[in-house]
């Protein structure tokens, strides 16, 4: 799966204009606080904060053209969902870098 929906992210870039950087950086800060609560929620085995997170989570990433990251967070949701402690463990650690990914992508296209 493509990292970032390039027409998608056009259009957004479009609409933005030279605010797209603040969005990015705006997108980053949000996604880096929800990862770090993410942690803490699998860390208390707390799978419904999880699974609320990581809901939030794709649907951020979707607002930003970001495919895969919002496919990582879907399985993810899906893991906490089931309470699946090894499952969920792996998605978290995908999101994780994913999110590298997507953010070094955005950044490079602002």
């Amino acid at each position: 799966m493509t990292t970032i929906d390039q027409q998608q992210y056009d259009e957004l870039r479009r609409v933005m204009g030279s605010d797209i950087g603040v969005l990015v950086a705006s997108f980053e800060r949000d996604c880096q606080q929800r990862i770090a609560d993410a942690q803490d929620a699998f860390a208390a085995s707390d799978f419904e904060r999880l699974r609320r997170i990581a809901h939030t989570l794709k649907g951020g990433a979707l607002g930003m053209a970001a495919l895969a990251l919002a496919e990582e967070c879907k399985c993810l949701e899906g893991a906490a969902k089931d309470t699946d402690s090894a499952a969920a463990n792996l998605a978290l650690r995908r999101v994780e870098e994913h999110l590298a990914i997507t953010l070094r992508v955005l950044r490079e296209r602002c």
